[in-house]
């Protein structure tokens, strides 16, 4: 099953500020999410290695894509405990814009199947850590309760509220788009 952070653009990207995603979950397991301007952003807040804890051994490997990213993308999978890099692993592929992600026309990220593929789009998010970790909690988690996604603990991480992203980053959504709640999605 395809995890996903919807992000449906309920708003046009301004030239400037932060957005605020809040989530909520449909008929297939996608996590349904509204764009909000928001005037400050959460804080970057990194966690300590190895401080989430990861229900069974997992492993991953960093595909050729996310080579600009890698360091980003071990310090994600180094937050997490049974998570290591290895050959064969779960693979991370890095995209550089909002892509499609099953049904799903615009996202940043992407969980395939709890860790059967990891797709991210990295450039478009101010916190390539945070969302990395998002994605790698998938693995073991769905989203739990509600509020900003940030790093610290299960429950924070695996927020389904993101806000991180660049003003930029959002394309401008028809009417349409925004009505059939088809927008961005980060998880």
């Amino acid at each position: 099953m395809k995890k996903l952070l919807t992000l449906a653009a309920a708003l046009t990207v301004a030239a400037a500020g932060a957005f605020l995603a809040t989530g909520a979950g449909d008929q297939a397991g996608a996590h349904g999410t509204s764009v909000l301007d928001v005037a400050n952003p959460a804080p970057v807040i990194a966690a300590q290695a190895g401080s989430l804890p990861g229900l069974s051994p997992k492993t991953y490997t960093i595909t050729s894509s996310c080579q600009s990213y890698a360091s980003e993308i071990r310090q994600a999978a180094g937050t997490w405990t049974n998570l290591t890099e290895a050959p064969g692993g779960t693979p991370v592929s890095c995209v550089p814009a909002i892509f499609q992600c099953g049904s799903v026309k615009t996202a940043v990220g992407c969980n395939n199947d709890s860790g059967g593929s990891i797709t991210l789009a990295m450039d478009p998010v101010l916190d390539p850590v945070l969302l990395a970790a998002h994605e790698f909690g998938h693995d073991w988690y769905d989203h739990v309760g509600a509020g900003r996604m940030a790093m610290g603990s299960v429950e924070s991480v695996m927020r389904p509220n993101y806000c991180a992203l660049k003003p930029d980053a959002l394309p401008r959504l028809s009417k349409r788009s925004v009505d059939n709640t088809e927008g961005i999605r980060a998880d």
